[in-house]
């Protein structure tokens, strides 16, 4: 899908955990690593006292090249390590957890995303968490969770549902609903924008979350606060 149209289908106002945060990437100083890039293409509004490494399978938008099972970088070499939308993909995520926190130097932080209520996706999709499956999961990596947040609602929910339906309509034979999709799309996107459960954890699409390593002395969070 073109930018153009995923930006119409799915506004950014949705996009509570993804690169499109100014805020996060505005705080993502020294050596920032990025595993599952991708392409990130927003890596170029990455304050310049930052050093971006991005690790991937395929290698083509990727300093280094790999699972992120077994990172070919040193212990407490990352001040950051980004895990956005990656841990359903991996066959083990607990064990990525471990490497992305072998990474970090004492006080380093990262900033980990993952699905709730989302379709199937990728050739490799094998995970989701809940509310209170997410905060175990990064306890149990050995985290310590300086802020969580969700993306989704009732209605937000609802219009992804419907963003899929579209996005997937040309490869069944339910065509002809079309117009009826684009119809409900159309009249339930402005009130999602304005849903107040957009932040409720029972509707959430997806969670993220910004963790350090204990230890860490006070520095300043992604939303400009002061936090341990």
């Amino acid at each position: 899908m073109g930018s153009l149209a995923r930006r119409v289908l799915w506004p950014r106002q949705y996009d509570r955990s993804g690169f499109f945060n100014e805020r996060l990437l505005a705080g993502l100083d020294g050596v920032v690593l990025d595993i599952g890039c991708g392409a990130f293409r927003d890596k170029f509004a990455l304050p310049p006292t930052s050093h971006y490494y991005g690790l991937d399978l395929s290698g083509r938008a990727s300093h280094l090249r790999g699972d992120g099972h077994r990172l070919p970088v040193a212990d407490g070499c990352a001040d950051w390590v980004l895990l956005v939308a990656v841990l359903e993909h991996v066959e083990q995520p607990e064990a990525v957890l471990a490497e992305a926190r072998r990474a970090l130097r004492p006080g380093g932080h990262a900033y980990i995303a993952v699905p709730f209520l989302q379709m199937e996706h990728a050739a490799a999709d094998y995970w989701r968490w809940t509310g209170q499956g997410f905060p175990r999961l990064l306890a149990a990596a050995g985290f310590d969770i300086v802020e969580m947040g969700t993306n989704g609602g009732i209605l937000v929910l609802l219009d992804y549902l419907l963003w899929h339906a579209l996005r997937h309509m040309k490869r069944t034979r339910a065509w002809l609903l079309l117009p009826m999709l684009l119809v409900l799309k159309t009249l339930v996107q402005p009130l999602a924008r304005l849903d107040g459960s957009i932040d409720d954890p029972l509707f959430a699409t997806s969670f993220h979350a910004l963790v350090t390593v204990p230890g860490a002395a006070k520095r300043q969070s992604a939303n400009g606060q002061r936090r341990q």
